[in-house]
């Protein structure tokens, strides 16, 4: 087997393994990507904070910082998080699928697979290394 091949299979064979931990240590919340959100007490207000990215990005963005959530009062949005990166990641899932409860846990959920995967990939020269200080 050639060496890029190998290597495409090592680094599939790491993705494929983080999602699975991934899955197996949120699993109640798996089954349900699309109707539930986690436990957490801050899942409402990031739930919130990212559905106020895609509302007001598209139709008024110098507004972004004037929140409704404390309404009258300007810049509510800089009294916490505002998730705009996050926004920008979980974007794609949001645009095909319109459903932001998905969005989120999308984003919520698999960025900590994403993030060891591709830890994985940049910080070692393979996947061994990083599954095996899993």
């Amino acid at each position: 087997m050639s060496v890029p091949r190998r290597r495409f299979w090592l680094d599939l064979g790491a993705l494929v393994y983080f999602v699975a931990v991934t899955v197996w240590l949120t699993w109640p919340l798996t089954s349900r990507l699309t109707t539930a959100l986690s436990g957490s007490p801050d899942a409402l207000l990031n739930f919130w904070a990212l559905g106020w990215n895609y509302h007001v990005l598209p139709t008024a963005p110098l507004s972004y910082f004037d929140a409704n959530i404390f309404a009258p009062r300007p810049d509510t949005l800089a009294y916490s998080e505002h998730l705009f990166a996050v926004a920008l990641v979980a974007w794609p899932l949001y645009a095909l699928s319109g459903n932001l409860i998905l969005a989120y846990n999308g984003a919520m959920g698999f960025s900590p697979s994403l993030s060891r995967y591709l830890g994985c990939i940049r910080l070692t020269s393979g996947p061994g290394k990083i599954l095996c200080a899993e």
